[in-house]
């Protein structure tokens, strides 16, 4: 009876102790989980990923910003390839982007400014030392003006020119672009002519303010 008693209480203490080594291990397997960091990415501005780390887990700074071209790899569903990635330095506006004066011939100053939000402008300044900002570009110009002119091209097949010039005085000075061109046309349907004619666009609104044309247009086609 002795002996069975005594077995009863070694198994039982042998259980005791498999019990609290399993939890201790538990506890520590927690911790681990908790302590360690996420597997988590941040992808940075040049295509490039960062894993968090340290003790406090904040993702790794991102490789200082270069322009240029460069290798990287780029991974897929575990397959892995190389791409060339490029990164560029914010565009501004430039001058052949806003203003081309070699599509215009300009009979006022016009400048090219940076405005309070860092975007390029294009101004006329006036005889009379005011000035008007240049919202229409001679390209849009001159697209006004072959529609409302009909014309099939504005180039030197046709003569066509375009002018900026200063029209009206004190505050209602403004720039405009003349533009002129020949039309080949039939006077009565008979009689082979070349018509002049021209049309006045406002450089801030775009619109056509005044057209010509020889009186005896209405009596020619095209």
């Amino acid at each position: 009876m002795k002996k069975i008693l005594a077995l009863s209480l070694v198994f039982i203490l042998l259980g005791s102790f498999m019990v609290l080594a399993e939890r201790e291990n538990n506890s520590e397997s927690n911790l681990t989980i908790q302590t360690g960091c996420t597997k988590e990415a941040k992808i940075c501005p040049d295509g490039t990923t960062v894993a968090r780390e340290g003790s406090d887990c904040e993702f790794a700074k991102c490789p200082e910003q270069e322009y240029g071209c460069s290798l990287v790899d780029v991974c897929d569903q575990g397959v892995c390839k190389n791409v060339t990635r490029c990164t560029e330095p914010p565009r501004s506006n430039k001058t052949e982007d806003k203003w081309k004066s070699d599509e215009v011939e300009s009979e006022l100053n016009v400048t090219e400014e940076i405005d309070n939000e860092n975007k390029t402008v294009v101004k006329a300044h006036f005889s009379n030392g005011k000035e008007s900002e240049i919202k229409v570009m001679p390209e849009t110009a001159s697209a006004r003006a072959i529609e409302r002119l009909k014309l099939k091209v504005c180039s030197e097949e046709n003569n066509c020119t375009i002018v900026l010039k200063e029209v009206g005085q004190g505050n209602e000075t403004r720039a405009m672009y003349l533009v002129s061109a020949e039309k080949d046309s039939k006077v009565i349907g008979l009689f082979n002519a070349k018509m002049h004619v021209e049309a006045e666009i406002d450089a801030e609104t775009g619109n056509v303010t005044k057209e010509n044309k020889p009186w005896w247009a209405f009596l020619a086609s095209q």
